[in-house]
């Protein structure tokens, strides 16, 4: 027949899930093993069948008898050769048990029943039932079970019966294989013989390519004759090493005298295996073949087994997590070790340094000891100083600064347990001071030392117990906390006393006879008043009222002593404060102080501000305000001049007061001290308020707007004097809008908020987009079956991440940033913002590689537990033999996408640890190195895709813009690192600051405000740190100030120090920047405010010398005025900034810019030394046309600033102003205060001015 296209060649379902599978009844218990002719046809295993149900599959080519591998690996030849001489199975119904019930299954299951499966693979292939086959054939339809009893020619077997009754008794519900195989006698049954034929004749007449087909031309006849003759015996010869008579020439046939074989192996054979029919003669010849093999004299099956898949996957599983996790932990260990380390470090230097200079300094004997401060609490290394000249024991701090000072003119005890090293001493009204010696020898020598200072100052009352034990001792011990604890309940008590304050029932309930008792015989040392008054114990102020509240002379305040100061100090009139003070200073009680008391007076309020001035100033000040008042001819002044004197500031000595009865708005009020309410709440709610001395409206516009007015002299002006909370005119207020707050706050953090909005919803969307895709439009997928919504997640997690680390370089390009911020996009883009942006992004990178890496743990765990045909479908790029099941490991430790992950995934949580903000601080060095391995991480990130072990490569799409910006701002950044800058002036400054200018390099460009990083190749490092310019746009060379807080800056300090000490030339420096930065847009507002703390000045400084330089050119300046508000401890700390003030007063003729200098070294002005101090002030102004404390024009304030008053008054002198540009720079804590008084502001709903806080904190 040829070839014939319309016949349809492909294999048909009947075929291959039925008929096909008639061979099963063929197959045998078992199967010999026959060695070559050569070899004597020797059967193997002493003639033992290797049992089929065993060795089904096999294993790394190995067979396998009584459950022992073979040693031979398989020889297929051996195995045919055996095959050859074996009867196989009749051609009927029955199957042998090795398919039946113990078919080699897979791992998890290792039995199976082929029959079983012959009959579930028809229904899942979806054949019809047995009768419908046969009609679908052109045979007749079947009506009982006769039909099979016809066919075999023999009796059903009862489990025959059995099995048509699972089918109800009903013919047309029998399965097609189970019908096809009840036909099947020495033949395939009518039913699968018609199947095959149909197919074998379709495949031939349908194949273009069949070998008889002349039309196709592949073959030529001579060629086709040859394939004719050629049989499957030939094929065997030609590619094994068996012999022409190892095999008879029909191999499917046994041996037979006609079916030829070596006579060397018939002789081994039996001959009565078979008979031949002719076409009608029966003619009888021998047959050969080996024993029949049944189950009986084969060994038995193996019993069947279950396999958990995730066996040898559990110690890799836990190990690796486990793993991981100890990583992490040991990461943060090593991070509080190196932390604490560098502490201790710095401790121990800086106790080293002191001690040193103790031994040098002091004459007295010294001794260390550790302090125990109380139970859970940490122990603390002192110096015990004991100091005849002042009777005291001294405890000092490893600084060499006094801790406390033990006075033992009072009744005292020293406690020596004999069990340990501790001693206590005991001193009344005080805590107790526990010390621990490092040994005996050390204690013992203390102990004496005391001793003999105890005789040496002539102490009779100190008692000495020897007989207690170290942890009854500890047990008794009064810590500090306890002191405190009874000093709180203490101040509660006497404020309450003073000011009638009603106290909660919770708290009258708490404080019993026995509490009261205590209270009430409570007694304050000088140093415990010196801290209710926030100052040292060692100032004359604190001294000489000491001196008067201690009526009794006892060296203690008693309750009823500190109730009566308090009474007249801060509630009393102006008389009675005014009188106060003339007693502290009225040594003598004569009732009159003469120029040298005066003098002494205003030296002890100026001593802690520590101002320098001399013995004519101060004359000429006491002369003028003597003078004032008409007193200048009188050596001596009374009470009544001295209240003549201050008469002008009645008015505020009256108003300092603890008016807690009256609210803001006028309305009486109680305040309740609760049960946490401590002195300090009563001296905030004292400080909030008298917050302002300034109380007249001219003093408001001298004070805050800046206009100096030093030479009228007319002190008795008529001023008119306002209430303090009606400084600041009253206006509309919006209670009924709701939204005003918000919307201010929207409208002031607009761009950060829209582009954070914008940029959180491209995040979930691209998260949102691969969960929907994984869990929705490829639900139906193998790997999606057995991952389950762990799969979405992991990926939706995975393209977040993507998105969020590839971002993150966008952030970090600081040239482009600097130079976009310069166009009409800095009206869109919150440059400022830009580091703020890259913590949040880092942030949700986080989230989402926590969720992945969790995510994968699971699913890893799944894809572990998959048998080894699923797993090469679902993962076609890794390929492994089918005899070998991937573990855990595997796919962890040798698959690119398993290590890199890991790898990633340890240095994800280096570089986030790395990042945490006391370590950035304290470990700079180890927070920029690994933050220097991005490079290795998003090498990683691309190794890590392209594994394919899910998807394609996918991080390219994200990554492919960021990285080229990046580039490109390396680059640029590359080219200005190399240029080798010479350092042409260094100065040494106090309070630790270096001042370094060096040339400005060709094509340098920048504006006031800006930063740069540096870099210094002879310290032996390439570290880059940022450093503000202090150097303004016009000046030839660049100026940066440097304070050394840490290695690098101390070095580069110690480096020029001892450069400049031994005339060497100064080294040279690499710079990179300039860079952007939020104080640069300081111009862009018509009022801005800029407060300085600390080095924090250092940025304003360009600003200032910036506006000196306009002004001097008369250039426009887009700001109308500036606030520059310099928060310093003392003015001596950064006296460069005062020659740079100094040089702005002189040129800015215009009043552009306020300063307002704040000396925090002083208290906070509610007291009656500020009042005095205020007007000491006032008169040396208006004598030297400068400040006392600063030498400037510029308004000196006593204490911290307070931020929302100021910023308020600002506001007020300016009510057109929309916005008002607040920039700061300094810690994070002045910081902190300024962002929230700023927040305050904009919330209120009777402001309309919005301030916009920008700042920079280090």
């Amino acid at each position: 027949m040829g070839y014939n296209p319309n016949i349809d060649p492909q294999i048909d379902q009947f075929f291959q899930a039925a008929a096909f599978r008639y061979g099963h009844t063929l197959v045998p218990a078992g199967v010999y093993l026959r060695d070559y002719a050569r070899n004597k046809c020797k059967l193997e295993l002493n003639a033992q069948a290797i049992r089929t149900c065993n060795n089904y599959w096999m294993s790394q080519n190995s067979l396998f008898q009584n459950q022992s591998k073979l040693d031979d690996s398989l020889n297929i030849d051996k195995l045919i050769m055996g095959m050859t001489i074996q009867l196989s199975e009749k051609e009927d119904h029955k199957i042998v048990e090795d398919l039946q019930g113990n078919l080699f299954g897979p791992l998890e299951f290792s039995r199976r029943d082929l029959m079983a499966l012959n009959i579930q693979r028809g229904r899942d292939h979806g054949l019809p039932d047995y009768n419908t086959a046969r009609i679908a054939y052109n045979l007749d339809k079947i009506k009982d079970m006769d039909h099979f009893q016809k066919l075999t020619l023999h009796q059903i077997d009862p489990q025959i019966k059995k099995l048509f009754e699972l089918y109800n008794n009903s013919v047309d519900d029998i399965d097609v294989w189970v019908g096809g195989i009840l036909e099947t006698r020495d033949n395939p049954g009518e039913l699968f013989r018609a199947i095959i034929i149909d197919q074998f004749e379709r495949i031939r007449t349908g194949d273009r390519f069949w070998y008889k087909n002349l039309n196709n031309r592949l073959f030529t006849s001579n060629e086709i004759k040859r394939i004719e003759n050629l049989s499957f015996y030939d094929i065997l010869i030609s590619v094994t090493e068996m012999d022409h008579d190892d095999i008879p020439i029909n191999p499917f046939q046994i041996p037979s005298d006609e079916n030829y074989i070596s006579k060397t192996c018939r002789d081994i054979l039996r001959k009565d295996c078979c008979k031949l029919k002719a076409k009608e003669n029966v003619l009888k010849q021998n047959c050969y073949c080996a024993k029949s093999v049944n189950s009986k004299n084969v060994e038995k099956c193996t019993d069947s087994k279950t396999y958990d898949y995730f066996n040898n996957s559990r110690i890799s599983y836990i190990a690796t997590f486990t793993g991981l996790i100890g990583i992490f932990c040991g990461i943060v260990v090593l991070l509080l070790y190196k932390l604490h380390f560098k502490q201790k470090k710095q401790i121990e230097y800086e106790s080293k340094c002191r001690m040193s200079y103790l031994m040098r300094e002091n004459t007295m004997p010294i001794y260390t000891a550790t302090e125990w401060q109380g139970r859970k609490l940490e122990t603390k290394l002192v110096i015990i100083v004991l100091n005849k000249r002042k009777q005291q024991l001294e405890v000092k701090n490893q600084f060499g600064n006094i801790i406390r000072a033990l006075d033992f003119a009072h009744n005292n005890a020293i406690y020596i347990p004999p069990d340990s090293n501790y001693t206590m001493i005991r001193v009344q009204h005080n805590y107790d001071l526990v010390l621990k010696f490092d040994s005996h020898y050390l204690k013992t020598s203390f102990f004496q030392a005391l001793e003999q200072f105890i005789l040496d100052i002539s102490i009779k009352s100190f008692e000495k117990n020897k007989n207690i034990n170290s942890a009854e001792m500890l047990k008794q011990a009064i810590t500090k906390k306890d002191r405190q604890n009874k000093l709180e309940k203490f101040f509660r008590v006497v404020f309450a006393q003073a000011f009638h304050i009603t106290h909660i029932e919770d708290e009258i309930l708490q404080i019993g006879s026995k509490t009261a008792k205590e209270v009430i015989y409570t007694e304050l040392t000088i140093t415990e008043f010196a801290e209710a008054l926030s100052m040292r114990p060692d100032a004359e102020f604190i001294k000489k009222i000491f001196n008067l509240v201690d009526k009794d002379k006892n060296g203690f305040i008693s309750f009823r002593e500190f109730v009566d100061m308090l009474v007249i100090f801060l509630k009393g009139t102006a008389e009675e404060k005014m009188k106060f003070m003339f007693d502290m200073y009225d040594i003598n009680g004569t009732g009159r102080l003469n120029k040298t008391d005066f003098m002494i007076m205003l030296r002890s309020f100026l001593e802690t501000v520590n101002t320098d001035i001399t013995n004519d100033e101060l004359e000429t000040l006491i002369h003028s305000m003597m003078n004032q008042v008409n007193l200048a001819s009188k050596e001596t002044i009374n009470l009544m001049d001295f209240k003549h004197l201050l008469s002008q500031f009645n008015d505020k000595l009256n108003y300092i007061e603890l008016e807690f009865n009256v609210n803001s708005d006028g309305k009486k009020r109680k305040l309740h001290a609760g049960i946490g309410t401590i002195k300090s709440t009563f001296i905030g709610e004292l400080q909030k308020t008298v917050d302002n001395l300034y109380t007249d409206l001219n003093d408001i516009e001298l004070r805050v707007k800046g206009k100096i007015i030093v030479k009228n002299m007319d002190w008795k002006r008529n001023t008119e004097t306002i209430d303090n909370q009606k400084i600041v005119e009253e206006t509309n207020k919006y209670t009924d809008n709701y939204w005003y707050p918000i919307m201010k706050y929207l409208a002031n953090k607009r761009l950060q908020i829209f582009w954070m909005s914008l940029y959180t919803t491209i995040l979930f969307l691209i998260f949102i987009e691969r969960v929907y895709h994984y869990s929705i439009e490829r639900e139906h997928t193998g790997l999606r079956q057995i991952l389950g919504y762990g799969l979405a997640l992991t990926r939706g997690a995975a393209s977040a991440m993507m998105f969020t680390y590839s971002t993150l370089l966008i952030m970090i390009c600081h040239n482009i940033n600097t130079v976009l911020r310069d166009t009409i996009l800095q009206y869109y883009i919150p440059f400022d913002s830009m580091i703020e942006m890259h913590k949040y992004i880092a942030y949700w990178a986080l989230i989402f590689t926590v969720l992945h890496i969790i995510g994968h743990g699971f699913n890893f765990y799944n894809i572990s537990t998959q048998t080894a045909d699923d797993l090469t479908c679902l993962f076609p790029n890794y390929f492994h033999a089918t005899h070998e099941l991937p573990k855990f490991h595997y796919w962890m430790w040798q698959t690119i996408t398993g290590i890199t992950g890991i790898l990633l995934t340890i240095l994800t949580g280096i570089i986030f640890l790395f990042s945490l903000p006391i370590v950035r601080r304290m470990l700079y060095n180890q927070f920029t190195f690994t933050h220097s391995l991005y490079p290795v991480f998003y090498i990683f990130m691309i190794l890590h895709g392209t594994g394919r072990l899910v998807q394609e490569p996918y991080f390219h799409y994200f990554f492919l813009g960021p990285f080229i910006l990046f580039i490109l701002d390396k680059i640029i950044t590359m080219t200005r690192k190399t240029i080798e800058i010479p350092i042409l002036k260094a100065k040494i400054l106090p309070s630790d600051v270096t001042c370094i200018t060096f040339a400005k390099p060709p094509n340098f460009q920048y504006k006031c405000g800006q930063w740069i990083r540096i870099a210094c190749p002879a310290l032996g490092t390439n570290e880059y740190h940022p450093f503000t310019l202090s150097s303004a746009p016009h000046e030839i060379n660049l100026t940066t100030h440097i304070r050394a807080i840490g290695p690098w800056t101390t070095n580069i300090r110690n480096k020029l120090d001892f450069s400049i000490s031994l005339n060497k030339k100064l080294p040279k420096i690499h710079i990179d920047g300039p860079y952007g930065e939020a104080h640069q847009d300081w111009n862009k507002y018509h009022v801005a405010i800029m407060v300085g703390a600390g080095i924090g000045v250092t940025p304003f400084a360009s600003i200032l010398k910036d506006i000196v330089f306009k002004c001097n050119h008369k250039f426009a300046l887009g700001c109308q005025k500036v606030y520059f508000i310099w928060v310093t401890r003392t003015q001596k700390q950064f006296e460069w900034m005062v020659d740079i003030l100094r040089e702005l007063e002189k040129s800015d003729i215009n009043n552009c810019v306020s300063v307002h200098i704040f000396i925090t070294q002083f208290y906070q002005k509610f007291d009656l030394r500020t009042i005095l101090l205020y007007i000491c002030e006032r008169h040396f102004q208006r004598i030297y046309n400068k400040s006392l404390f600063t030498g400037l024009m510029a308004i000196t304030h006593f204490g911290r600033p307070k931020f929302s008053q100021f910023f308020q008054s600002i506001q007020k002198l300016h009510p057109n102003a929309n916005k008002i540009g607040v920039f700061s720079c300094g810690s994070p804590s002045i910081v902190h205060s300024i962002d929230i008084a700023c927040k305050a502001l904009n919330l209120r709903e009777d402001n309309r001015t919005l301030f916009q806080h920008k700042f920079k904190s280090f």
